[in-house]
C-alpha cells in the first residue's frame, strides 16, 4: 500500500500520544493480561507456599514424635536400670557390707552402656555408693557414710573397680537430703527427681529412683542419673536430621535442655508459644530466624511430665522454592511480554487501516471544498481506499468500500452544488448590479432635474431625496463589489456616504467629515436603514450645525456594546437651539434639523424599524445625536 512510511509514524504518534481508540484497544487487553498473570502468580506464589509450610508442620510433626520416642526410650532405659539395681539391692543380705560390691557393679554398668553417666544408692542409715562417668569417659567410684566420716570420697579405681587412689573429698554428705532420695520417699514408687547440681561437679543432672522397702519400711533408694548436657546432646543428635532444633521443658514449660547451645534464652519465645498448643504446628522466630514448630508430650514416668519442642527452619525448605519462583517469575514475564506484543500487533492490524482511512478522508476533503489542486489527492486517495479494499476481505475492507464510494458521490454531489452555487452567486451579483445602476439612474435623473431648478425648496428637497437613494445604491454596490452577500462592513459604507454628501453640497465653511474605524458587519436589513439614518443627520449638520462658523467637524462612530449597536453622529457646530433660531422661514425640513420635518419622521421611521431608540445632546459646544439597536 501506499504512504506505509508515514503510516508506522503515525501509528506510534497513535499509540503513545492521547487518544480514545488506543485506550479502548489496548487499555482492556492490557489489564486483563495483567490481571490475569498476577492474580495467577499471587495464587502460584499463596498456594505453593502454604502447600510447603503444611508439609514443613508434618515435617515438624513427625520430627517430633520421633525425637519424643528416641527421648522416652532415652530415659526410659535410666528409669530401667534404676528398677533394676533397686531389686538386685533388696535381694542383698547384707547391703551396707556389699557397698565395695555395689561400686564394682555400677562402674561395670557406666562401661557397659552411654545413656547413664551416674548409678548410686542411697541407704536409709546414711550409707553411699556411686559410680559416676566423668567427661572424658572414665569412671570413678564414690563412697559415703560411717566408714568416711561423714564424708563423700570419689575415688579412681583399677581394672577390677577397686579403689585406686582419693580423687575428691566432700565433707557432710547425707543421702538422705537429696533431691532424689526425698522424690522417691515422697512418691513412695520408681519416680523421676528434678533436676539438681551434682555435688561433684555442679553439673546439673536429673535422677530415676527407685525406692527400695522392707517390711514397709524405707530401707535405701537407687538412681540412675542423666547429665541434662547429656540430654542435650542426645536432643542435638535426634535434630540434626532434620536441620532443626529441638528443646525439652517440663510440665510447667521451663526449659530443661537444647540442641543448641545458647539457644535456650533466644528460644524463650518459641517454647512459650509452643508449649499450651501440644500437636499444633505454629510460627515462631528465634534470633531473627523464622520456625515451624510443634511440641509433643514424652510420657515417661512419675514425676517427669516432659514435652519435646521440634522446630524447623522455614528457609531450608522455601530456598529451593525461591529459585524456583524466579524461573516461574521468569516465564511469567515472558508470557506477559508475549501477550503485550500480540495485544501490539492486534492493535497495529486495527489501527492501520483506520489510519489509512482516516487520511484518505483528509485527502478528499479539499477536493469536497473546492481547493485548487485538490483533484489529484482525491483521486490518489480514492485508489488507496480501493487498494485497501481489495487486500482486505474483514469488516475494514468493506468500510474502506464504503468510503470509496460515499467519497466519489459526495464529490460528484459537492461539484454539482459548487456549480449550482457559483450560478446564484453570479445571479446575485447580476441583481445587486443591476439594482445600485437603476439607483445609480435614479439619482442622475434627480440631478438632472435638480439642475433644471434654480433656487429654493424644491431645489434642495430633490438634492436631497438624490442624497437618500445614494446612501441605497452604495449598499449594493458594496454588495456587488466585495462577493459579501450576508453582510455590509459599516464604516466603509458610512465613509462612502460622507465622501458622498461632501462632494454634492455647496458648504459655506471648511467641514472635516470623519468616520472612526471600525469592524462592525450588519446584515443588508439592518444597515441600509442604518445608512439612511446617518445620511439624515451628517446632512442635517452639513445645513444648520455650522452657520456664521469658520470651520468645523463632523464624526461618525459605531461599536457593539453588550451586544447593541452604537451609532453616533456628533459636530463641533452652534448646538441645536441655535440653529434652530438661525434657520430661515421656510418648510419644516429646513427647521431646526431632527426637530421636525420629512427627514425627522425619516429617522423616527428607520429607528422604529431598527427597533432602536435615539438619544440627542445640545449645548453650545455642538450637538450629539445617538442611534442603539440590537446586533441580532
Amino acid at each position: 500500500m501506499e504512504f506505509r512510511p508515514r503510516r508506522g509514524r503515525d501509528f506510534l504518534r497513535w499509540l503513545f500520544g492521547r487518544g480514545g481508540l488506543k485506550r479502548t484497544i489496548l487499555v482492556p487487553f492490557a489489564s486483563l493480561i495483567l490481571l490475569g498473570l498476577g492474580l495467577g502468580w499471587l495464587s502460584y506464589y499463596v498456594g505453593s507456599r502454604q502447600a510447603v509450610l503444611r508439609a514443613v508442620d508434618l515435617l515438624a510433626l513427625e520430627a517430633a514424635s520421633r525425637v519424643g520416642d528416641r527421648l522416652r526410650a532415652y530415659l526410659g532405659g535410666a528409669a530401667d536400670l534404676a528398677a533394676a539395681n533397686a531389686a538386685m539391692i533388696a535381694g542383698l543380705d547384707d547391703q551396707a557390707g556389699a557397698l565395695p560390691r555395689l561400686c564394682r557393679s555400677f562402674r561395670l554398668q557406666l562401661l557397659g552402656r552411654s545413656d547413664v553417666d551416674l548409678v548410686c544408692v542411697g541407704f536409709a542409715d546414711g550409707e553411699y555408693a556411686e559410680a559416676q562417668r566423668l567427661p572424658e569417659g572414665r569412671v570413678r567410684i564414690g563412697r559415703a557414710g560411717r566408714a568416711t566420716g561423714g564424708a563423700l570420697l570419689l575415688e579412681s579405681s583399677d581394672a577390677e573397680g577397686r579403689p585406686a587412689g582419693l580423687e575428691l573429698r566432700r565433707p557432710g554428705y547425707d543421702p538422705r537430703e537429696r533431691p532424689w532420695y526425698k522424690a522417691a520417699a515422697a512418691a513412695g514408687r520408681p519416680t523421676w527427681s528434678a533436676p539438681y547440681p551434682i555435688v561433684s561437679s555442679g553439673e546439673y543432672a536429673m535422677a530415676a529412683a527407685s525406692p527400695i522397702y522392707e517390711e514397709g519400711r524405707l530401707a535405701a533408694v537407687a538412681t540412675a542419673d542423666l547429665r541434662l548436657g547429656a540430654v542435650s546432646d542426645f536432643l542435638a543428635e535426634a535434630a540434626r536430621e532434620r536441620g532443626g532444633l529441638a528443646f525439652a521443658v517440663d510440665g510447667t514449660g521451663t526449659l530443661i535442655a537444647s540442641s543448641e547451645a545458647g539457644s535456650g534464652a533466644s528460644g524463650a519465645e518459641l517454647i512459650s508459644a509452643s508449649w499450651p498448643s501440644a500437636g499444633r504446628p505454629l510460627r515462631a522466630r528465634i534470633d531473627g530466624v523464622a520456625y515451624r514448630a510443634v511440641s509433643l508430650p514424652v510420657p515417661v514416668g512419675e514425676g517427669l511430665g516432659w514435652s519435646v519442642v521440634v522446630a524447623l527452619p522455614e528457609a531450608s525448605f522455601l530456598a529451593p522454592m525461591a529459585r524456583n519462583d524466579l524461573r516461574t517469575g521468569l516465564l511469567l514475564v515472558a508470557s506477559l511480554a508475549g501477550a503485550l506484543a500480540l495485544a501490539f500487533l492486534s492493535a497495529h492490524r486495527i489501527a492501520e487501516p483506520l489510519i489509512s482511512l482516516g487520511q484518505a478522508v483528509a485527502r478528499i476533503e479539499p477536493a469536497l471544498l473546492g481547493a485548487p489542486g485538490a483533484a489529484g489527492e482525491a483521486e490518489a486517495a480514492s485508489r488507496e481506499l480501493r487498494l485497501l479494499s481489495a487486500s482486505r476481505e474483514d469488516e475494514i475492507g468493506r468500510l474502506a468500500a464504503a468510503f470509496d464510494g460515499l467519497s466519489q458521490r459526495l464529490v460528484g454531489s459537492f461539484a454539482s452544488l459548487r456549480s449550482s452555487l457559483a450560478e446564484k452567486e453570479i445571479l446575485l451579483k447580476e441583481v445587486h448590479h443591476r439594482v445600485k445602476n437603476n439607483l445609480q439612474i435614479v439619482s442622475s435623473l434627480l440631478s438632472l432635474h435638480a439642475e433644471c431648478c434654480l433656487e429654493g425648496p424644491e431645489r434642495e428637497g430633490l438634492i436631497q431625496l438624490q442624497d437618500r437613494v445614494q446612501a441605497m445604491a452604495f449598499v449594493h454596490e458594496d454588495m456587488y463589489g466585495s462577493g459579501h452577500f450576508d453582510s455590509v462592513r459599516m464604516d466603509a459604507y458610512f465613509q462612502r456616504i460622507c465622501e458622498s454628501l461632501s462632494a454634492s453640497r455647496r458648504i459655506s465653511c471648511p467641514i472635516s467629515l470623519r468616520v472612526e474605524p471600525s469592524e462592525l458587519a450588519l446584515s443588508l436589513e439592518k444597515a441600509l436603514p442604518c445608512g439612511l439614518i446617518v445620511s439624515e443627520l451628517v446632512t442635517n449638520a452639513l445645513k444648520h450645525a455650522f452657520t456664521g462658523r469658520a470651520c468645523g467637524e463632523v464624526l461618525v462612530s459605531l461599536a457593539l456594546e453588550e451586544g447593541k449597536v452604537r451609532v453616533v453622529v456628533s459636530d463641533d457646530g452652534i448646538g441645536l437651539s441655535a440653529a434652530k433660531a438661525a434657520a430661515p422661514a421656510g418648510p419644516p425640513e429646513r427647521k431646526a434639523g431632527a426637530g421636525g420635518g420629512i427627514g425627522a419622521s425619516l429617522v423616527e421611521g428607520l429607528s422604529s424599524q431598527l427597533k432602536g431608540r435615539l438619544e440627542t445632546e445640545t449645548s453650545a459646544a455642538g450637538t450629539k445625536v445617538c442611534l442603539v439597536f440590537p446586533a441580532g
